[in-house]
This record gives C-alpha cells, sequence and structure tokens, in this order.
C-alpha cells in the first residue's frame, strides 16, 4: 500500500492550480497586448460604445471568462495554502 501524506498532495495540488493560473495570465496578457488595457478599462469601453463592434464583444465575452476563472482559481489556491480541503 502506498502512502501519501497530504502535505504532498497539497503541494501536488498547489502546483497544478499555479500551472492553470499560468495559462490563465498567458491568456488574458494576449487581450490586453491587443486592446493596449487591462479588463476594467476594455469592459468600460465595449459597454460604453456608441457602436456595437462584434468582434470586440466576443473578446470580451472570452476575457471575462478567463478572469472569473483567475479569480476562482486564485481563491482555491488561498484555501489550499491555507489547509482547507479535505480527502474525499
Amino acid at each position: 500500500m502506498v502512502h501519501i501524506s497530504k502535505d504532498h498532495i497539497q503541494n501536488l495540488l498547489v502546483l497544478e492550480h499555479l500551472a492553470r493560473l499560468h495559462q490563465l495570465n498567458e491568456s488574458i496578457a494576449q487581450y490586453e497586448q491587443r486592446y493596449h488595457s487591462v479588463f476594467a478599462a476594455f469592459e468600460e469601453r465595449v459597454n460604453s460604445a456608441s457602436e456595437e463592434d462584434m468582434a470586440a464583444w466576443d473578446d470580451y465575452i472570452e476575457w471575462l471568462a478567463l478572469e472569473q476563472q483567475r479569480q476562482e482559481i486564485l481563491a482555491t489556491l488561498q484555501e489550499l495554502r491555507n489547509g482547507e480541503f479535505e480527502f474525499a
């Protein structure tokens, strides 16, 4: 029987989430470079535009999803680092 410590599982989960966070940050950086803007400013620009730009709107939806995923990953990382998880 293999014994794996909770600390080892915790470290693996943290590494997995950090890798996903890195991927999200890379994707978000592409939008920031494309629009020379951070998300909040881009969101304001898209929502206040006098004419609809469908390409920008599509990018907004995708960027919003990335930002939401990033926030979820950051919250999960905080819980993992604090040891706030259980084995099923």
